[in-house]
């Protein structure tokens, strides 16, 4: 077990010490939350254009390109949950000021998320044609979405790396460079998606393909921009090539243990959305684009919410790692105010202006319809989401990812799945019926996660 040496309770770099009071707190609470909200911006500004120009082609591409992407976000952020048990080791080590340490645990993760990378790419290729089938989607969705989910599935490898460079150097307290490298990669991605989708000048028009090869491309980019960040040779190198061709069996057994853990929170969550879609494929490709819409819409909302669960993720690490569970706690609970409200206000614009948010991806009247309808229920969960992520962040950053997995296990395959066959296959209630089940899963999750972080047992937890 790690654990704090005498003479190193001083606070991490960074950090003000508890003389500083709260304001000092919030202060570097914010400085670590507004690169990774800004970092959430970015992807959604992918997710969000990539389903503006599909939503051109179409509902039949849109409703693929949905059920495509899904099985490939599955794999990869489930096997690039990596970089979560990155972010709380490394974060310990740092906040004991034990940097070679959190060198050579870095360099393990690294070495561990080029071995996962390979598995999670053979993952989504064998699990792509079953999910298809299970969906019963019509031929024409499953003809473009085959095709599409192999192409994008070249990307796996590459997430699983940069999510984990990414964690890594959030355990270190730095969340500029992750923003910075993303900036980087979305601008590719976009930049390719808008020449290949339609053909623009001399690129061939590609429509689904295009829509597939950009962000492999992009990925590619952050892939290369990670290995320089990460082996740059000075002083301020996270990862070391001579600890990362030895494998160190102490490191990679905690990596294991705090990312085992959530890998399947992450399957859990994913596997139970790829589910959800499946399950909703009954109800028409009209009620599937819209489901595509609004999950991209609620991308808006996410913002705070993740950057604020990053920040608190690295306050507890870091404090905790510093023996000051005190300062962990109020840190933590700064970012929830912060992140949760933030999260509430934008799910009030999504209450008051559902029709706004899903004209702006289609023009199809049905599948504005349903999903005005639908994403006004959604509006009500933002609230909880921001208590359930920054929460659950703040137990990961100790170290407790067991705890987070448990959570999700509970709102997501106790509720939400049985729930979702319930209103959707058995009863034909419609996708607001879906986004209300949603809803419940969200507030019980919250509630869980609130009651586990008062407990205080992430406190006294060993990595």
């Amino acid at each position: 077990m790690m654990r704090a040496t005498r003479g190193q309770e001083t606070p991490a770099a960074g950090w003000p010490d508890a003389a500083a009071g709260m304001p000092a707190l919030r202060r570097r609470v914010f400085a670590l939350a507004w690169p990774a909200v800004l970092e959430m911006l970015l992807h959604m500004s992918t997710w969000v254009v990539d389903t503006a120009l599909v939503g051109r082609l179409g509902s039949t591409p849109l409703a693929a390109v949905a059920l495509g992407g899904q099985v490939f976000y599955m794999f990869a952020f489930t096997f690039g949950s990596v970089g979560v048990g990155a972010t709380a080791l490394v974060a310990r080590h740092i906040g004991a000021k034990e940097d070679q340490r959190a060198r050579t645990a870095s360099s393990q993760a690294i070495l561990l998320a080029l071995v996962l990378g390979v598995a999670g790419f053979c993952g989504t290729r064998a699990a792509l044609p079953l999910v298809l089938r299970l969906s019963g989607v019509t031929a024409d969705v499953f003809a473009v979405a085959l095709p599409y989910g192999r192409v994008v599935s070249y990307g796996v490898p590459l997430m699983v790396f940069n999510l984990t460079a990414s964690g890594v150097l959030r355990g270190r307290g730095n969340t500029r460079t992750p923003l910075y490298v993303t900036a980087t990669t979305n601008a590719v991605s976009i930049v390719a998606e808008s020449l290949l989708i339609f053909g623009w000048g001399p690129f061939p028009r590609l429509e689904v393909y295009g829509a597939a090869i950009a962000p492999v491309a992009g990925m590619l980019v952050g892939f290369v921009l990670s290995v320089w960040v990460l082996f740059r040779g000075n002083e301020q190198a996270s990862v070391a090539l001579s600890d990362m061709v030895r494998p160190d069996r102490d490191n990679l057994s905690r990596l294991i243990r705090l990312s085992v853990p959530a890998g399947l929170e992450s399957l859990l969550m994913d596997g139970a959305r790829t589910l959800n879609m499946a399950l909703i494929g009954v109800l028409g490709s009209s009620a599937l684009a819209a489901y595509q819409i609004i999950a991209t819409s609620e991308s808006l909302s996410f913002m705070p919410g993740y950057g604020f669960a990053i920040a608190a993720s690295i306050v507890t690490g870091q404090a905790l790692g510093a023996r000051d569970p005190s300062r962990a706690r109020r840190g933590a609970l700064v970012a929830w105010q912060i992140g949760a409200g933030l999260m509430g206000t934008v799910g009030l614009t999504f209450v008051l202006f559902p029709r706004f948010y899903i004209s702006l991806f289609t023009r199809e009247a049905a599948v504005i319809a349903v999903g005005a309808a639908a994403l006004r229920v959604a509006g009500f969960s933002e609230f909880f989401v921001g208590t359930t992520e920054v929460f659950t962040g703040a137990l990961r950053g100790a170290g407790d990812t067991r705890g987070a997995m448990l959570i999700t296990l509970a709102g997501t395959w106790a509720l939400r799945v049985p729930a979702t066959y319930l209103v959707a296959r058995r009863l034909g209630l419609g996708l607001s019926a879906v986004w209300a089940v949603m809803l419940g899963d969200w507030m019980l999750r919250s509630i869980l996660a609130w009651l586990r972080f008062r407990s205080g047992k992430w406190q006294r937890i060993h990595l």
